[in-house]
């Protein structure tokens, strides 16, 4: 009997390349799934961070009978109102770093260089993993991709331009249309900057003379024509941060819309599609305005 040997038979070049496109397809979707979950973590962060921080304006409120400055003393502490949060983030320690010649202020041993993990948002391009970023100059600074109203944490006049760093807020006394109608806080690149500002961003501890230049952890001011009133509407996942963003507007970096605190501590995600006036009703303690039904979408 003869036995008769069968040739392996191998792929072809036509197999090959189905194959291999296959495995291109299930590696995309992989990709796809796992950036949506790390996304999903990262928003889930920043709302905590949120909270932390509209828990801790409250309870300075309570403590103070009034809310942190947007830059000012108040009493013996000199600085913005994120570094006056600071004993109420459980950051007490590094708050009292900063003491020096009778007055506690974040240039005080370099505190403000420090990176503060409530003030950060892990979606935010602009930072590396270190939570420190760099001025023009080179300097390092804390980063803060959280923002405060200057609206209510400065005093405006009726068209909201900025007449005092200090707005003396009160909760809720200052807050006629309402704190769950009002943004305490919003996202913020912490490096952001465009063509008419070649330096700017978000630095939690800045709080340079009069919020120039636009380093402040803060929006809603009145730097020029877009950064107040209904034209200063959030900027949606702006790209590159270095050269095609506002810095003196809010910007946030997630799918989906921007993350706020609102004068009631609750934290909401505000969508793009959001309309430029229910944005800037929503920026205003005391105008009067009534939200537009694109508030709840």
């Amino acid at each position: 009997m003869r036995i008769r040997s069968r040739k392996a038979r191998g792929f072809t070049l036509i197999e090959l390349l189905v194959v291999l496109g296959i495995l291109g397809i299930l590696v995309g979707l992989l990709m796809s799934a796992v950036q949506k979950v790390r996304e999903s973590a990262n928003r889930s962060q920043c709302a905590n961070n949120f909270r932390q921080v509209g828990v801790a304006s409250h309870h300075f409120n309570d403590a103070n009978k009034r809310l942190m400055p947007g830059i000012g003393l108040l009493g013996d502490t000199d600085g913005n109102g994120f570094f006056l949060l600071l004993p109420f983030l459980e950051q007490d320690t590094l708050f009292k770093e900063s003491y020096s010649a009778g007055f506690y202020n974040p240039q005080n041993n370099g505190v403000y260089t420090k990176p503060i993990p409530v003030f950060l948002c892990p979606s935010d391009p602009s930072v590396g993993s270190d939570g420190v970023v760099q001025d023009n100059l080179g300097q390092s600074n804390g980063a803060g991709c959280i923002a405060g109203n200057t609206q209510v944490f400065g005093k405006v006049n009726s068209d909201g331009v900025l007449i005092s760093t200090d707005g003396e807020a009160r909760i809720p006394t200052t807050f006629p249309d309402g704190t769950s109608n009002t943004i305490l806080f919003a996202e913020k690149y912490a490096r952001c900057t465009d063509a008419l500002y070649p330096e700017g961003g978000s630095f939690w501890a800045y709080a340079g003379t009069g919020f120039v230049p636009p380093l402040h952890p803060a929006f809603a001011i009145s730097w020029n024509d877009r950064s107040i009133g209904p034209k200063s509407k959030f900027q949606y996942k702006p790209s590159p941060f270095l050269g095609n963003c506002d810095p003196t507007r809010a910007s946030t970096p997630h799918t989906g819309g921007i993350q706020v605190c609102l004068a009631d501590g609750s934290v909401r995600n505000i969508s793009p599609g959001v309309s430029e006036y229910t944005w800037w009703a929503a920026c205003t303690p005391q105008g009067g305005e009534v939200l537009g039904n694109d508030w709840n979408n």
